[in-house]
């Protein structure tokens, strides 16, 4: 796991604890005090974790405190006062929607002390601030970023990338950035690039050598499926480069204990998950998996969906009959990364647009009577319109009716027994007044 973010609420009243009320006060004091350019406080939390924090000066809306350490991540705490019509801030609408805290674990502490002890710190944590919290919280997930380490002996190519069919409908690919650690053959300091892969400004050239131009650009540094906005997005990139430029992270240690080889290469094929997705996800006929419990549970059957239906990377058997795709070796393993289990299904919610609905019907409904109807003639809309109008008392209408409700959602109340009744009343006035208005406006319908 390399990101797993977390927000943490209470069910009914949420009131702070005597501890955390004090907490607050002590770095409500730390604020004011911080002048600027001085160095942000350092703060304990003695009765979820060990680690130290440092107190920032500002907030991350909607959260008022922001707690961070490079060990550990953040934790963003929402702000409590008393506003105006003396209702404690914890317990209005968007905080109790939103969780009154979120704790961002990074994924050194995810890989050093593993997910069971991270959620155990957010039991913790909500036991130490909220009143009645050890029993009364709930946790839900915000972002879920699971991943796998492939080794392999040569790097993967344009061709390679060419190989992945995705349900994404977007991808981008980002030249390689091996060159920035290589030296080269010419004299002259070679360009070198900011974080956001722009080009710094340099008052020399250097004469780049062919070899280093065909990598950059035929072995892409990373490639993303998906926009990182959406709600599941993937990224496969050179993970051994990476480790190069972010030396504070030990992960050669962790991958020589695992048997890596110095020289070979290491791609991370990592999935970003956001709380949307996993509300979509539908396991052994159970949807919702937003609680990081259940979601951890079941990360072999999300793990499954994601590398056998949402992303995978095949090709042309070489023999057989019909040649049919298969995965490739490459992805065989990724798949392996996890347990094997029934891949989970995602189910999207209709949520329909009324008014772009009308103004797809007005379109269809204009289509056919322009294909059936004859120059200066509109009687076709008219027969259309009645031909719509008795199908809608028909078994098939009624059927499919009720299933589009329960589809949307809907709950049915205030039923009447003889809502047909009332269909067909309506119909027939509104039929009535169609017919009349469209033989009084133009002599067309005639």
């Amino acid at each position: 796991m390399d990101t797993l973010h977390v927000r943490i609420g209470i069910h009914g009243e949420c009131l702070p604890t005597a501890y955390a009320l004090e907490q607050l006060r002590e770095w409500d004091s730390l604020k004011e005090k911080l002048q600027p350019g001085e160095a942000n406080p350092i703060v304990q939390l003695g009765k979820v974790t060990l680690h130290p924090f440092e107190l920032h000066r500002g907030g991350a809306a909607p959260y008022h405190y922001k707690l961070t350490n490079k060990q550990f991540g953040a934790i963003k705490i929402w702000k409590r006062q008393i506003n105006l019509k003396q209702k404690d801030s914890w317990n209005n609408k968007s905080a109790i929607e939103t969780g009154q805290i979120l704790i961002e674990f990074n994924s050194h502490y995810l890989m050093t002390y593993g997910v069971g002890r991270a959620l155990h710190d957010c039991e913790m944590l909500a036991a130490a601030m909220f009143a009645g919290g050890r029993s009364h919280h709930w946790l839900k997930i915000v972002r879920l970023d699971p991943f796998a380490d492939i080794e392999t002996e040569k790097p993967l190519n344009k061709d390679d990338f060419s190989k992945f069919r995705t349900r994404a409908t977007f991808k981008d690919e980002r030249p390689n950035k091996e060159g920035e650690v290589d030296s080269l053959e010419e004299g002259g300091a070679h360009p070198q690039s900011d974080n956001k892969g722009v080009s710094k400004v340099h008052h020399g050239l250097a004469v780049v050598p062919d070899k280093l131009v065909g990598r950059m650009f035929d072995q892409p540094d990373t490639v993303y499926f998906g926009s990182l906005k959406s709600p599941v997005c993937a990224r496969i990139y050179n993970k051994r480069l990476e480790a190069k430029r972010s030396p504070d992270k030990d992960w050669e240690g962790r991958w020589r204990e695992a048997g890596a080889a110095p020289d070979s290469h290491i791609y991370r094929v990592e999935y970003q998950l956001r709380g949307e997705f996993l509300k979509e996800l539908v396991i052994d006929g159970e949807q919702g998996y937003l609680d990081p419990h259940k979601a951890i549970a079941a990360l072999d059957s999300i793990w499954a969906y994601l590398t056998q239906k949402w992303l995978v990377q095949v090709e042309r058997r070489a023999r057989g009959r019909g040649r049919e795709a298969v995965l490739t070796p490459f992805w065989q393993v990724v798949c392996n990364a996890q347990p094997a289990a029934e891949p989970a299904t995602r189910y999207r919610p209709y949520k329909p647009v009324v008014e772009q609905l009308r103004a797809q019907l007005r379109g269809v409904f204009t289509t056919i009577a322009a294909k059936l109807g004859k120059q200066r003639d509109c009687s076709a809309a008219v027969a259309e319109y009645d031909r719509l109008g008795e199908w809608m008392f028909s078994d098939e209408f009624l059927e499919k009716y009720q299933q589009r409700r329960d589809r949307l959602g809907a709950v049915n109340t205030n039923l009447k027994s003889n809502w047909p009744k009332c269909i067909r009343k309506t119909y027939e006035s509104v039929g009535h007044s169609f017919s009349q208005m469209v033989s009084r406006r133009s002599p067309a319908f005639a």
